[in-house]
């Protein structure tokens, strides 16, 4: 049997965008031991992959932190498992460190191309070619595909919970199963960088709409100082707004999200997480945009709310730079009508 090493240490929604090409890559080769190397924190997302998938996790802040922790994460845990082949789905500094063991080994190792070129095309100030990339899931199974795997398309995969009893007894202790008539709603209110994030104020009151309807019921996602103001939103409407974050655990997460009739969110790692599990995300785009490949695995452009109108964007691939007008109008000018209307056009009830 080969034996495969797929390498993504972050970020958490990068190495969400593996799962339907492992999974994938698992069902096309059975007989292929497959072995995914990531952060320890992501453990759970790996927790209903097939069989011949399997994990370990690195402690990149402390035992495999630096280059000293890099080799012995390497003679340790991967050297003894004797992989044939190396898919480095990360390509950056720590990982090209590892594969250079694996090739002075002589394993095969096969690197992601990320397509940089096209991407700094995509977000120039000027003479910006506006047409959509590769997606990341894309630029993974063309990886897996040099190494002799190609897999067909679209990938067979649809959910992490696919084929398996309903995993209502994830969330119980946030809310009993989802009642007939009740409508389940995720929003993601935040993202790492300015750039990507929606005015909190703004989604605040968009919240507060929806629960004037009784059949809805909101699931507020976040994490540290995030949950505390989400809580602060909670106190509001206790009966509407639930927030799922320390009362369960990220593989409760999931199970929650897949019974959500929608997700909102960012272009962040909640809305990979929901696409996971097969549900419906309307997702708001500021500096950065669908087309450069990081919309969420089976979601549609149809689904994304973003103003068309502003020559200046996309103007980051991450998010992560200053606006140029000091004013990242490209998020805080997406009017809450729109968004609340987008969110009626899917869920297709009375008017919110």
């Amino acid at each position: 049997m080969a034996r495969l090493l797929v390498i993504r240490f972050s970020s958490l929604g990068d190495v969400a965008m593996t799962l339907p090409v492992v999974c994938a890559l698992a069902k096309a080769y059975p007989d292929l031991d497959i072995t995914v190397l990531t952060r320890k924190e992501y453990a759970s997302l790996f927790f209903h992959t097939p069989e011949n998938v399997h994990f370990i996790g690195a402690s990149l802040r402390d035992e495999h932190h630096g280059l000293r922790g890099l080799h012995r994460l390497y003679y340790d845990l991967l050297a003894p498992a004797q992989f044939d082949c190396v898919a480095d789905l990360h390509s950056v500094l720590r990982s090209w460190v590892l594969d250079l063991r694996f090739l002075l080994a002589g394993k095969r190792v096969a690197r992601i191309r990320k397509g940089r070129n096209e991407k700094k095309r995509l977000t120039r100030s000027r003479r910006k070619q506006l047409i959509p990339l590769k997606t990341t899931i894309e630029r993974y199974a063309d990886t897996l595909a040099r190494l002799g795997f190609p897999l067909p398309r679209p990938l067979p995969f649809a959910s992490i919970f696919e084929g398996e009893a309903s995993p209502s007894a994830l969330f119980r202790p946030v809310t009993p199963p989802k009642r007939k008539g009740e409508i389940w709603i995720g929003i993601a209110p935040f993202a790492r960088y300015e750039g990507k994030s929606y005015p909190a104020a703004k989604m605040h009151e968009i919240v507060l709409r929806l629960t004037e309807r009784p059949e809805v019921k909101i699931f507020l996602f976040g994490a540290g100082k995030e949950k505390t103001q989400l809580l602060e939103w909670q106190m509001e409407r206790p009966g509407s707004l639930f927030v799922p974050g320390g009362a369960i655990d990220m593989e409760g997460e999931l199970a929650l999200m897949s019974s959500l009739d929608l997700m909102v969110s960012m272009d962040s790692a909640n809305m990979h997480l929901a696409s996971l599990v097969h549900t419906r995300v309307l997702s708001l785009w500021g500096q950065t945009h669908p087309y450069c490949g990081f919309l969420g695995y089976g979601q549609q452009a149809e689904d994304c709310v973003q103003l068309d109108d502003m020559p200046c964007r996309p103007c980051s691939v991450f998010g992560n730079k200053e606006c140029r007008y000091k004013t990242f109008a490209c998020m805080r000018d997406i009017p809450q009508e729109r968004i609340l209307a987008e969110i009626e056009r899917i869920i297709g009830k009375s008017s919110i």
